[in-house]
């Protein structure tokens, strides 16, 4: 296959007089070549793998034409191995997230068995300008469970990663059980304080319930793309996440621009949101998080219950909202959230 695409590839050059070339490099050196190629401003074409390397032939995007790019499907000889099943469930898996447009379907060569449930986190680092170190990542996630080997460390893109582990090696899980929430919350934790002091990173850790079977991650992802866009939009801050928390969030960065800034429009003559202190928000937003509940809210905020009460009754007189009910206390964070994005 590589003799072929040598010579298409030099009969094309002089046919267009562009830019066009074919590359090879060793498969495990695969992934970082690709990602250099590209954020140089190349657009691969082709691939193609054989035994320990990879074949690939590459063109400057912003050199080539639409409709010569459009002619390069023809002139290239195709192969079955364009792909390989990890990549096309990368892309795959990209498409779930991001919500890029395009296939979504699922790949039909899979990458992985799994004989056991996988627990599921996204990392996100904070600060991507270059790929992670995964040689790096893995030694030091290795060692954070026990030295036993790893299903998946997949990375989505320079920013995200996908860590898929099996159940077998989160030690807590016999007294738990899978569908704890708190244990993969408590899980997400000790990640981003693992990568964040070892690997010299603010890595953002989501985390959702395990995933049985591979096809699965799709539905999984599209649950971590409706949390990462609310922790972007509304809750920068919070480095520690799983897809069911921030359920009113996730709803918001949901909405179209439009309908958020009528909304937020709509609250306004309503709720006098933007009057309030920092401290009046940090007791909406914790009062909220404990379900409207005083006594937790006081022992949260480290206040005495009358302390908190006339705190409360202060804040009734200049909203004419009681955030002890229920629908008053939906206004107030439903005009607190909108404003965020004045």
């Amino acid at each position: 296959m590589e003799k072929k695409w040598q010579a298409e590839v030099a009969r094309i050059r002089d046919a267009t007089k562009l830019t066009i070339e074919l590359l090879s490099c060793a498969r495990d050196e695969w992934p970082q070549a690709r990602r250099q190629y590209e954020q140089a401003g190349g657009e691969i074409v082709r691939t193609y793998r054989k035994t320990d390397r990879v074949w690939y032939v590459g063109i400057p995007r912003d050199e080539w034409p639409a409709q010569a790019r459009a002619l390069l499907s023809l002139l290239l000889s195709p192969t079955e191995t364009d792909e390989s099943g990890q990549e096309a469930w990368q892309a795959w898996l990209r498409t779930c997230l991001f919500g890029e447009t395009g296939e979504t379907a699922v790949p039909t060569e899979l990458p992985w068995q799994w004989k056991e449930p996988r627990g599921c986190f996204l990392l996100e680092r904070t600060h991507a300008d270059t790929p992670a170190d995964l040689t790096f990542w893995q030694e030091l996630l290795h060692d954070f469970f026990a030295g036993k080997p790893l299903t998946a460390l997949v990375p989505l893109d320079n920013r995200y990663l996908l860590l898929l582990v099996p159940l077998s090696l989160f030690s807590d899980l016999d007294s738990c059980g899978p569908a704890d929430r708190q244990l993969w919350l408590d899980w997400a934790a000790g990640l981003h304080e693992l990568l964040s002091s070892e690997a010299g990173e603010t890595v953002r850790v989501m985390t959702t319930l395990p995933v049985s079977i591979p096809r699965q991650l799709g539905a999984a992802m599209q649950r971590f793309a409706g949390l990462r866009q609310a922790l972007q939009q509304y809750l920068p801050q919070v480095m520690i996440a799983a897809t069911w928390q921030h359920a009113l969030e996730q709803w918001a960065a949901s909405l179209s621009p439009d309908t958020a800034k009528a909304l937020a429009a709509s609250l306004k003559p309503h709720v006098g949101a933007e009057r309030l202190s920092a401290d009046q928000i940090e007791i909406v937003e914790t009062f909220c998080a404990h379900n409207l509940n005083v006594s937790e809210t006081a022992r949260a905020l480290f206040l005495h219950r009358n302390t908190l009460l006339y705190r409360l009754d202060k804040l009734t007189e200049q909203t004419g909202l009681d955030i002890r009910n229920a629908a008053d206390a939906l206004l107030l964070r439903l005009a607190l959230l909108f404003r965020q994005n004045d």
